[in-house]
């Protein structure tokens, strides 16, 4: 399995050849980018959460010299790699994101991930971690009430994009919110850096109630994009005004499964003057009946796509996808690939760290669904996989010597 996993990040994405372009601000390195950066990938595939329990298990005997084989560079130490991520290019591990993603597009993989035909981007933000001694000058503070009174708290918190409503969970960029602002306002840059690498990656961004905000609104539709997030108290007139008219609207009764439908679709709402443009709600009630107990939601969103683009069911699974980011997204690289570990207290290697754990997770996801076959794969889950991997990867695989970019013959 190690060996088949090797040989197809080579032979579909050459990601040896690819991650040999990262650059850092060392002096005169001893130890590539390509070796540091290869050493936090696998480190992060196999399920390791600590770079120097990575480190004692490359160091044992003869994995030095496969690591030597298999990317042409000595074996890196953890404090390499720490100093290496500490000054590493952030734009080069951007670069390396978007060019596996242009690879999934050109395998028509990509054009899958839509619902109804439109595709979908889901921001929202999370904490990574946080700590009352570790700080560092881009930590958040915040006070917080404990039995031995008020205490500074420190905490990195990111906001992060990723396209959802497909077969694989595709996190495309993050964002770290700095020190006084909100998450509103680093997702903007988020957005703004997103739609120059991926102008056409995404026609929604779907996000929660504190995104209906009228300045990320007017970002998206400088660009052309759309806004769907969940409407709360945050508008309190809005949200009364459309209960009331939904109170007198028949509702579209549906049921899919053991849940019963009721939506209701308004557009003409002007009670949210900020946004300079008449708005659209939709709601949906839904009851689900399981195991003879009954579970009731109802949720409302708000837009300013129109009726005539987007029917009242598409809007209701573009604002449920949204959760998937927290789903298959947090979910599985907080308790798979530590995402909320932090392997480097400073500012660059937290982000450098992460954007190879979204590459980690891609690529595992791309193994497991587009090169597994059925059988093989309804029997093993993601989290098989990367234990499956981390027991045979240092006594399967073979020591091919891996061509880079920069080495291959003209």
């Amino acid at each position: 399995m190690s060996k088949r996993f090797f040989a197809y990040l080579e032979k579909v994405y050459k990601l040896s050849g690819k991650a040999a372009a990262l650059k850092d601000r060392r002096e005169s390195p001893q130890v590539s980018s390509l070796s540091c950066f290869m050493f936090a990938f696998w480190m992060l595939v196999l399920g390791e959460g600590s770079l120097n329990c990575f480190e004692q298990r490359l160091w044992q005997e003869g994995r030095r010299g496969l690591w030597g084989k298999l990317f042409s560079s000595r074996a890196p130490s953890a404090d390499t790699v720490g100093y290496c991520f500490d000054r590493i290019e952030l734009y080069g591990l951007r670069d390396l994101l978007h060019q596996i993603y242009t690879t999934l597009q050109r395998n028509h993989v990509i054009s899958k991930l839509t619902i109804c035909g439109w595709r979908v981007l889901a921001v929202d933000g999370h904490e990574l971690f946080s700590s009352y001694v570790k700080h560092c000058d881009k930590c958040c503070e915040r006070t917080v009430h404990t039995k031995k009174g008020e205490r500074t708290q420190y905490y990195h918190k990111v906001v992060v994009a990723q396209l959802v409503g497909g077969l694989l969970a595709l996190p495309l960029d993050l964002e770290p919110i700095l020190p006084g602002e909100g998450e509103v306002e680093a997702a903007a840059r988020l957005i703004e850096r997103l739609i120059k690498k991926y102008p056409k990656a995404f026609d929604i961004v779907t996000a929660d109630a504190i995104y209906a905000n009228p300045g990320f609104l007017e970002l998206l539709q400088k660009h052309h994009k759309h806004l769907l997030a969940v409407l709360k108290e945050n508008h309190p007139d809005l949200l009364k005004d459309a209960k009331a008219l939904f109170w007198d609207e028949k509702p579209i009764c549906i049921k899919e499964g053991n849940t019963e439908l009721e939506r209701w679709d308004i557009q003409g709402f002007n009670t949210w003057p900020q946004a300079g443009r008449e708005m659209r709600v939709v709601r949906s009630r839904e009851t689900t009946i399981r195991k003879n107990k009954i579970k009731e939601s109802d949720w409302f969103w708000i837009t300013e796509i129109e009726q005539s683009l987007a029917p009242t069911q598409v809007i209701c699974r573009a604002g449920h996808a949204r959760w998937e980011i927290e789903n298959q997204g947090f979910n599985y690289m907080v308790n798979y690939l530590h995402m909320n570990h932090i392997f480097r207290h400073q500012p660059n290697a937290i982000i450098a760290f992460l954007l190879v754990c979204f590459i980690a997770y891609i690529l595992l996801q791309a193994f497991h669904k587009l090169n597994l076959k059925p059988q093989r794969r309804a029997n093993l889950r993601l989290l098989g996989l990367i234990k499956e991997l981390a027991s045979l990867f240092w006594t399967e695989l073979k020591p091919i010597k891996v061509m880079t970019e920069k080495a291959r013959p003209p």
